[in-house]
């Protein structure tokens, strides 16, 4: 994926309650609008892109989506936008980009989507095979995506780590030692092979001032006491 540009945006814990959030961040990516542009400058990165990559009818629905009010204001007042033209003109606006050059689109935490934006994505993976377009989008096993029926989607399911993987990621990690076994079989039991918590519950003892030597060689000096995995990173 080398010099292609990969557009990324993620969804958080109460966007879910957020109409177009995590659609809103796509849109925002691909004009490059960052946190601090103001109404001005943003509205003119959006109708940058808009007469580069997209078509004039975009800029109200668009302008809309990032509640921005575009040079068409008194149209905008007088024809309501729809939930479905915000997302006609964004899907417009992704192919129309990929057509120019192959995109990528990384997606992160759907299970924190809302309904609005899922919808658009719904939409754009039907509108993928005809364009230069991948996308790479990762959730939580409890989110059912609805297009297993469709023959360019694949799903990969990341398992957690077996005991003997665990204890491989422990061992290149703090070594073999007598001293860190106990430590190691600790925080194998606690982490449960999910590899966030094993990097967190690692990261915690690498600060807690306890061990001496390098990675992979370390020794533990000071008793510790247990090892736990933070709330939020739990939640996570």
């Amino acid at each position: 994926m080398q010099g292609y540009p990969i557009i990324e945006a993620g969804a958080l814990e109460f966007d879910v309650h957020i109409p177009f959030q995590m659609a809103r961040r796509v849109l925002r990516a691909i004009c490059t609008i960052a946190p601090q542009d103001g109404e001005i400058e943003s509205l003119q990165k959006l109708t940058d892109v808009i007469e580069r990559d997209g078509v004039a009818e975009m800029l109200p629905p668009l302008s809309f989506l990032l509640g921005l009010k575009s040079g068409t204001r008194d149209r905008d007042a007088a024809a309501p936008i729809s939930a479905q033209l915000v997302i006609s003109a964004l899907i417009g606006l992704v192919v129309n980009v990929a057509a120019r050059r192959p995109l990528v689109l990384l997606l992160e935490d759907l299970h924190w989507c809302d309904q609005e934006s899922r919808t658009f994505l719904d939409d754009l993976v039907r509108a993928l095979p005809a364009h230069r377009c991948l996308m790479l989008m990762t959730y939580r096993p409890e989110f059912e995506p609805g297009w297993h029926a469709h023959r360019h989607f694949q799903e990969i399911r990341l398992a957690p780590l077996g005991p003997d993987d665990a204890l491989q990621f422990l061992t290149n990690m703090f070594g073999d030692d007598d001293s860190t076994r106990q430590l190691t079989d600790g925080i194998l039991k606690s982490a449960e092979g999910v590899p966030l918590f094993l990097e967190e519950m690692t990261r915690e003892v690498e600060h807690s001032g306890a061990l001496t030597g390098e990675l992979g060689n370390y020794q533990l000096t000071d008793a510790l006491s247990l090892i736990h995995i933070s709330e939020p990173t739990r939640h996570i």
